[in-house]
């Protein structure tokens, strides 16, 4: 496998030669376990993670002043980071494709 004509085998020799890769560690890398049962899903779009991204700092231009992105394999502006304009925007996109068995979140706040 390679990425832009880069081998993983050669990005990984450089990371391991380089010094700043060797003094950064990832801030997650301390609770990640072994993957004891994956999360399979039964066919095309069954299983959709969702996210809302903060862009709170960096507000879009245009008329509807958007805070927050839905991420839902596609990024959906939001307003509010509300229940109503949340379902509404996961709502429009489930329609068009269809509704997963499984809608899978990281229970934010």
């Amino acid at each position: 496998m390679s990425y832009n004509g880069i081998s993983q085998q050669l990005e990984s020799l450089f990371t391991s030669l380089c010094k700043l890769h060797q003094q950064q560690r990832s801030i997650t890398s301390h609770c990640k376990k072994t993957i004891s049962t994956p999360i399979q899903a039964s066919g095309f779009l069954c299983h959709v993670e969702i996210d809302l991204i903060d862009f709170r700092k960096h507000p879009c231009n245009c008329s509807k002043h958007h805070n927050w992105v839905l991420h839902y394999s596609w990024l959906l502006p939001l307003k509010l980071k509300e229940t109503q304009e949340v379902a509404s925007s996961l709502e429009s996109v489930c329609w068009m494709f269809r509704f997963p068995t499984t809608l899978h979140s990281d229970n934010g706040k």
